[in-house]
């Protein structure tokens, strides 16, 4: 009736894990094992089918070591003369995203399996929103406010009214949870509320900053049929950057845009989930902010006197007790977007550099459209690569890549791979 007390440690041998200590001490057999060199005590507990497989994978592997570049099995498509001209050809004028560029920077894998295959990852049912919803949630809402109410109108009674307006035209049914995520943005007698907590960081926060919200979800490249949630001065048209008499076309709809009395342009995009930093920024892997100030920069000119480029920053709404507007860059004269002196990185500086040379604003921003261009460049060529990152394979909450139970890559076979 006792538990069985033991010293001694097992191990378990898988058949494949048998099957390759066999193979080791045999030596590097080309040919893999043949039955008659398994021990009978072994032998009678493996199927023939599982031998088969062994050695199949066994030259699999030799044949993949032997290759000096990734193959079409591992997302190169580029000898594939039809799938290439398909992707050149569809890609040519095909107006990016910076987030569908800044996914296949994750890993372009990613971006085969949801922008060429239009597979759909499964999603497990969360009982409350996720932080896409609740994100997709706030833009509405606020979009809602600051453009339906003049400024000097503008106070939480107001916000709150037009929050609940439309928070119960998403209501799906009664119930108890739909309550506590009505309590999130609201707030009771016990939280204080996303909302709330955001109109009090606004008037405090708006103290630091010379520019001024001018433009909410403006958009360039993608304007819908439906045009009422969406800035008057969006453009159907996709922006396009030029380099080497090669054209790039972009399409994107930006948060807020915030332009001082003197003409400075400073883009805020809102986050209601992790906030990027600039070293991301720096290795091409977020692209947002530089991006839409380019274009939003070449959108509005005509509409403003002295407009010029000045600065990005991240606004986070994660929750009531992280809520920060955060200046991520600008150009060297901060105090056109500051009457404080807020932390950021400006251009010129001695920190960042390209071959030794330090950039000024604007050739930061054509910096970082070279990691654009080269993205799409790699897109049309049918370069869809696992990424070299195993730590990207994982979310930054924890959980697998949603496209996990799809990915066949192994990081045996991988982690010793060459970039493309």
């Amino acid at each position: 009736e006792k538990p069985m007390q033991t010293k001694l440690n097992f191990k378990l041998y898988t058949p494949s894990g048998i099957l390759k200590k066999i193979l080791e001490v045999q030596g590097n057999s080309t040919t893999g094992i043949h039955r008659d060199q398994i021990p009978d005590f072994i032998a009678n507990f493996l199927p023939s089918q599982t031998l088969q497989h062994f050695n199949r994978s066994c030259q699999v592997t030799k044949h993949r070591e032997q290759l000096s570049s990734p193959s079409q099995w591992e997302g190169i498509l580029s000898s594939d003369p039809v799938a290439n001209g398909w992707l050149n050809l569809k890609n040519q004028k095909n107006p990016f995203s910076p987030t569908q560029l800044e996914s296949y920077a994750k890993c372009p894998m990613i971006y085969f399996f949801a922008k060429i295959l239009r597979l759909q990852p499964y999603e497990e049912l969360d009982e409350f929103f996720t932080t896409l919803d609740r994100g997709s949630i706030l833009h509405h809402i606020l979009f809602q406010f600051f453009s339906k109410v003049s400024p000097e109108k503008r106070d939480l009674p107001i916000l709150i009214s037009i929050a609940r307006e439309q928070l119960e035209k998403l209501k799906p049914s009664e119930s108890l949870l739909w309550e506590v995520e009505k309590e999130f943005f609201l707030g009771n007698e016990d939280r204080r509320g996303l909302l709330p907590a955001f109109w009090d960081y606004e008037q405090s926060t708006a103290l630091n900053y010379q520019t001024v919200p001018k433009h909410f979800e403006i958009s360039f490249g993608n304007v819908p049929e439906n045009s009422e949630n969406i800035d008057p001065l969006s453009s159907p048209h996709p922006f396009v950057y030029q380099k080497n008499q090669e054209q790039y076309f972009f399409r994107g709809k930006i948060d807020r845009v915030e332009i001082a009395d003197n003409g400075a342009l400073l883009i805020v995009d809102y986050k209601s989930g992790i906030l990027p930093d600039f070293q991301e920024m720096w290795k091409g892997e977020k692209l947002q902010l530089p991006i839409y100030l380019k274009a939003v920069y070449e959108l509005l000119q005509k509409n403003y006197r002295n407009l010029h480029m000045a600065g990005g920053a991240f606004y986070s709404l994660k929750k009531e007790n992280d809520i920060e507007k955060k200046l991520i860059f600008s150009h060297q004269n901060i105090s056109e977007i500051s009457a404080a002196g807020l932390r950021t990185v400006t251009f010129p500086n001695d920190k960042f550099k390209v071959d030794g040379l330090s950039l000024n604003l604007e050739q930061f921003i054509d910096f970082i459209f070279e990691y654009a261009i080269n993205y799409i460049k790699q897109i049309r060529q049918g370069k869809f690569p696992h990424t070299l990152d195993q730590s990207k394979c994982r979310r930054w909450d924890g959980p697998w890549c949603e496209f996990f139970p799809l990915c066949r890559v192994s990081w045996y076979k991988t982690s010793d791979r060459k970039s493309v």
